[in-house]
C-alpha cells in the first residue's frame, strides 16, 4: 500500500490452515493457487518452503528449463513461465508442480481435477475467515471480527493492514470502523496500483458493470454489460476475485469482494455522477417490464427508489398472488416483501389491491399480526371496494386461516366453497388455491376423503397451469391428510414424489425441500425408523421459524419425542418450551395445544403421570375434548387424558371416558385413531385385571397398525405393553401355520425394539444400575487399588474381584481399567442427576 509507512505496510502472513491444504495437495498430485493481488499466495508457499526440510524446492525464472522428470521435488512456478500451466496434472514425472496464477486460467482444468491430480486453492479459500482474524485479534468481540470479515470480505492485505491499525488500541464497532476509514485512502490506492493495474478497459467495464448489479446471475450480465458480454463479464469478475459462485442458486452468483466493489463504485461516482448506479437499475427495469418479467422488474425498480413504478408492477403481476406462488423460494419471497415495505404509505392508502399484497406477503415471511390488520382494515370495506376486490379479499382471509393452522369451522367450509363458485373459470390460478385451503381444511377436520379429492381437483389445475412445484405442494397436502387419517403409507408416497421434485427443481436446501424432509421423519419416526427420522429432523429447529406455519408441529413434536428418548425429558422439555413460546408469539394456538398433549405423552410414558394430571388441569385440557370445532384436537386431548388415568391407576375412569367419547359425534374412525383407541382400551382393561379383553383389544389395535407400520404407537408404552404383547406371540406362536406371519413379525420387532430401547435410555439418561458389591468394587477401583488390595478390603477371594471386574468390562463395555473408572464416574453422575432430577420434570411448559 503505497501511501502507507514502511512499518504500516501489511504482510500477508501464512495461516496453517492453507499450510496443511498445501501439504495435503502435495501428497496426492500438483497445486494451483489462484487469487489476486493482496491475497497472500506467494507469501504461503515462502512459509510453507521455510518448514520444509524433506523435499528439495526449485523456484525457476522466465526462460529456465523445468527439471526432468525423474527429479523427486517441487517445483514453484507462476504463470507466466513458459511451459508451466500445460504440465498440470500431467503424471509422467515424479516431481510435484505448485502453479501461482493471478487470475482464473484460461485453460481446461477439467481433466487433471477429475482425476484427483490436481488441487485448486482459489480466493474463496484464501480468504480470512472468523477463527483467523479472532486469532489476530483476540480481545475483539464476535460482532467486532464479523465487522471486520463485512468490511473487508476476508481479503487478506485489508484485514491485516486493519490488524496493523488496531495494534494496542481498543476493538469496538466504532474504532473498527474509523481504523477502515482512516485506511481507505491506502487500501483504494492499493486497488487501483496493484489489484487493477493489469485491467484492460474492457475488463474494468465489465467490473464496473458487475458491482452495480445486487444479484448477478447471466442472462442479466449479457443485458446490462453489453451484447453477448455477460459471460466474459463474469469471468472477468471471477478473475479479480469480486464475485464467486453460488452452486446452491444454480447460475447465481455473489458479490464477495466490498473492499473492491466499493473503491469500483467511488470511481463511478467520481466518473458519472452519484445517480449513475439509479440509472442503470431504472434502465434495467423498464427492460423487464417491457419483456413482462416482473420479479426482476420489480427488484431493479425498487433499487432505482422507483416507487409507484414497484406498486404498479405489484399489482400487475396479480398482487397478492405473487406471495403465495411456490415456483418462488422463501428468499425472494423475502425480497419481494422488502420491496413492499419499502413504499410509502400514501401509494399504500391509495391502492386497496396494494395492501392487500402486502397483508399476504407479511403473512408469509411471519409477520403475522401486522399482516391481520392489514386484512381487518380491507375486510371492513368490502362492500365500497367492488365485488372483485371483495372477492379477493374473502380468498386472502380463507388462505391465512389455513395456513394459520386454526381449526376449520363449517362457516370457513361455506366462505371457500362461495368463493370457488365465484372465481372466474379463467382464473386457474385462483381456484386452484382455493381447492388447496379446501384440501387443508377437510384434513384437519379428518374428512380424508374430502381432503383428496380437492387436492387431485387441485393438482390437475397446477398441471394445466405447469406449475410442477406447486404440483408438489399439493402432494404435501395431501400426504398430512393421509398422515392424520393413519394412513402412513400413502402419506410416505406423497411426500417422497415431493421432496424429488423439490430436490430437481429447487434444490436440497430450498425450503419446500426441507418441509417435505420434516413430514416424511414425522412418518418414519411413527415406523420406529429413527435413525432416517433423526436425518430429517438434523437441521430443522435452527431454521425453521421463518417458515410456513403448517409444518411447525412436525418438527417440533416429533424432535421432542426423539429428544426424550434420546436424552431424557429435561431435552425435550427444552424443544417443548421453545415450540409453546414460538406459538404464542405468532397467535398459533392449535400448535400450543398439540405442544401441549405432546408433552403430557411424554409424561406419561416416563411413569410422571401426577406430573401430567396436575399440568393437563392447568392448561384446562378438559375444556377440548367437547370442542365441535377442532374434532382431531377433541380426539387428542381425550386418548392423552385417558391415558394419564391409566397411570395413575384409574382405568375404569380411562374406560369410561373412551366409550363415551366413541359414542359422541366428534369420534374420528380414522385408522391411527382406531389403533390407538384399542391399545388404550387394552392397556386399562389389563389393569383392571381382565387378561381375555385386554388381549382381544390388543389384537384389534395390531389389525389396525399391521398395514401401515404403526410400530412406534405400540413401542412408546413398551412397560405396560410388553407382557401384552408376549402372551399375544405366544398365541400367534400357537396357531403354527394358520397364524398371520405378518403380524407376528410385527409383534416380534416391537418386542425387540421395546427391550433395545429400554436398555439403550437406561445407558444414556439413567445410567446402569450396578449391583451392591459392584459399587464396591467399582469404587475401590478408583482409588488405583489392585485386584489383592481390593479382594483384602471386601474379604474375598482373587476370582471374585476378578469375576465382578469382569462383568464390569462387560456392562460398560472398556477393556482398560482407565476407562472403567472413567465410565464408572460417568455413570454415577448420571444415576444422581436422574434420581434428583425425576421431581422436577417440566413445570416449564405452563
Amino acid at each position: 500500500m503505497n501511501q502507507l509507512s514502511p512499518e504500516k505496510v501489511p504482510v500477508v502472513q501464512p495461516r496453517a490452515r492453507l499450510l496443511r491444504a498445501v501439504d495435503r495437495a502435495l501428497a496426492q498430485g500438483d497445486l494451483l493457487i489462484v487469487g489476486g493481488a493482496g491475497f497472500g499466495k506467494r507469501a504461503l508457499m515462502r512459509g510453507w518452503c521455510s518448514q520444509q526440510t524433506a523435499l528439495d524446492v526449485v523456484r525457476p525464472g522466465s526462460g529456465d528449463p523445468l527439471p526432468d522428470p525423474g527429479w523427486p521435488g517441487v517445483v514453484i512456478a507462476g504463470d507466466m513461465i513458459d511451459g508451466a500451466a500445460t504440465m498440470l496434472g500431467a503424471a509422467d514425472r515424479r516431481w510435484r508442480l505448485v502453479l501461482i496464477a493471478g487470475q482464473s486460467p484460461a485453460w481446461d482444468l477439467s481433466i487433471p481435477c477429475l482425476n484427483g491430480t490436481l488441487t485448486i486453492l482459489d480466493a474463496d479459500q484464501l480468504r480470512m475467515d472468523g477463527p483467523e482474524v479472532a486469532a489476530l485479534l483476540p480481545s475483539a468481540s464476535r460482532s467486532a471480527i464479523a465487522q471486520v470479515l463485512e468490511m473487508t470480505g476476508g481479503w487478506p492485505i485489508a484485514v491485516q493492514a486493519l490488524v496493523r491499525h488496531l495494534a494496542g488500541g481498543p476493538l469496538g464497532a466504532a474504532e473498527i470502523e474509523g481504523a477502515f476509514a482512516g485506511l481507505s485512502a491506502a487500501i483504494f490506492d492499493f486497488c487501483e496500483n496493484h489489484v487493477l493495474a493489469t485491467a484492460t478497459p474492457e475488463q474494468r467495464a465489465h467490473l464496473i458493470a458487475i458491482c452495480l448489479m445486487t444479484e448477478i446471475d447471466l442472462p442479466l450480465a449479457d443485458r446490462l454489460a453489453g451484447e453477448g458480454q455477460g459471460a466474459a463479464a463474469l469471468e472477468t469478475g471471477l478473475g479479480f476475485g469480486l464475485i464467486r459462485r453460488m452452486p446452491q442458486h444454480g447460475a447465481r452468483w455473489q458479490v464477495c469482494h466490498p473492499v473492491l466493489s466499493r473503491h469500483l463504485r467511488q470511481m463511478i461516482a467520481r466518473e458519472r455522477g452519484p445517480d449513475a448506479q439509479h440509472q442503470l437499475h431504472s434502465r434495467a427495469a423498464d427492460y423487464f417490464e417491457r419483456t413482462g418479467e416482473t420479479e426482476p422488474a420489480i427488484h431493479h425498480a425498487h433499487h432505482a427508489g422507483n416507487g409507484p413504478l414497484v406498486a404498479r408492477l405489484v399489482e400487475r403481476a396479480g398482487g397478492w398472488r405473487i406471495a403465495v406462488d411456490w415456483r418462488n423460494r422463501q428468499s425472494q419471497r423475502d425480497w419481494l416483501h422488502h420491496c413492499v415495505e419499502d413504499l410509502p404509505e400514501t401509494l399504500v392508502e391509495q391502492s386497496p389491491a396494494l395492501r392487500l399484497a402486502r397483508a399476504m406477503l407479511r403473512f408469509c415471511c411471519g409477520e403475522i399480526r401486522r399482516a391481520l390488520r392489514d386484512y381487518e382494515h380491507l375486510a371492513t370495506r368490502t362492500e365500497m371496494l367492488g365485488h372483485a376486490l371483495a372477492l379477493e379479499i374473502a380468498m386472502v382471509g380463507q388462505l391465512m386461516r389455513m395456513l394459520e393452522e386454526r381449526p376449520p369451522t363449517d362457516e370457513n367450509r361455506r366462505i371457500i366453497e362461495d368463493c370457488l363458485e365465484r372465481i372466474p373459470s379463467t382464473d386457474l390460478l385462483g381456484v386452484a388455491l382455493m381447492e388447496n385451503a379446501l384440501t387443508i381444511a377437510a384434513a384437519q377436520r379428518g374428512e380424508t376423503e374430502d381432503a383428496l379429492e380437492s387436492g387431485e381437483r387441485a393438482r390437475r389445475l397446477y398441471v394445466r397451469l405447469g406449475a410442477r412445484t406447486a404440483i408438489s405442494v399439493v402432494g404435501l397436502v395431501q400426504g398430512r391428510a393421509c398422515a392424520d387419517a393413519g394412513m402412513r403409507n400413502m402419506a410416505l408416497s406423497h411426500y417422497q414424489a415431493s421432496l424429488e421434485t423439490f430436490e430437481q427443481h429447487l434444490g436440497f436446501n430450498a425450503d419446500l425441500a426441507r418441509c417435505a424432509r420434516l413430514l416424511i421423519g414425522q412418518e418414519v419416526f411413527a415406523g420406529n425408523d429413527l435413525t432416517t427420522a433423526r436425518s430429517c429432523l438434523a437441521d430443522a429447529l435452527p431454521w425453521i421459524e421463518a417458515q410456513e406455519p403448517q409444518f411447525y408441529a412436525a418438527a417440533y413434536l416429533t424432535s421432542t419425542r426423539l429428544a426424550v428418548l434420546d436424552r431424557g425429558l429435561e431435552a425435550g422439555a427444552d424443544i417443548i418450551d421453545t415450540c409453546i413460546r414460538f406459538a404464542q408469539r405468532r397467535g398459533l394456538r392449535r400448535l400450543e395445544r398439540l405442544a401441549q398433549i405432546c408433552w403430557l405423552e411424554q409424561l406419561c410414558g416416563a411413569e410422571e403421570g401426577v406430573v401430567a394430571a396436575r399440568l393437563a388441569a392447568q392448561v384446562g385440557l378438559e375444556a377440548l375434548v367437547t370442542d365441535g370445532n377442532d374434532r382431531m384436537l377433541a380426539l387428542a386431548a381425550t386418548l392423552v387424558l385417558a391415558e394419564i388415568d391409566i397411570v395413575n391407576g384409574d382405568p375404569a375412569a380411562a374406560e369410561t371416558r373412551l366409550a363415551a367419547f366413541r359414542q359422541s359425534g366428534l369420534w374420528l374412525g380414522t385408522i391411527h385413531a382406531r389403533a390407538h383407541w384399542h391399545v388404550l382400551t387394552s392397556l386399562a382393561a389389563a389393569r383392571r385385571d381382565d387378561p381375555e379383553r385386554s388381549l382381544l383389544a390388543l389384537e384389534e389395535a395390531l389389525r389396525c397398525a399391521v398395514p401401515e407400520g404403526l410400530s412406534r404407537l405400540f413401542i412408546a408404552r413398551g412397560r405396560d405393553i410388553h407382557p401384552l404383547l408376549r402372551e399375544h406371540q405366544r398365541v400367534l406362536q400357537g396357531r403354527g401355520r394358520f397364524a398371520n406371519h405378518a403380524e407376528e413379525d410385527f409383534v416380534a420387532e416391537i418386542l425387540a425394539s421395546v427391550r433395545r430401547e429400554r436398555r439403550s435410555h437406561r445407558l444414556a439418561v439413567e445410567g446402569i444400575t450396578l449391583t451392591e458389591k459392584e459399587e464396591e468394587i467399582a469404587d475401590l477401583l478408583t482409588r488405583g487399588l489392585s485386584n489383592k488390595e481390593i479382594s483384602r478390603l471386601i474379604g474375598a477371594s482373587d476370582n471374585t474381584v476378578k469375576w465382578h471386574l469382569k462383568n464390569l468390562f462387560r456392562l460398560f463395555n472398556v477393556t482398560s481399567r482407565n476407562d472403567l473408572v472413567t465410565s464408572y464416574q460417568i455413570n454415577l453422575k448420571k444415576r444422581t442427576d436422574h434420581n434428583a432430577g425425576l421431581s422436577l420434570t417440566s413445570f416449564r411448559l405452563h
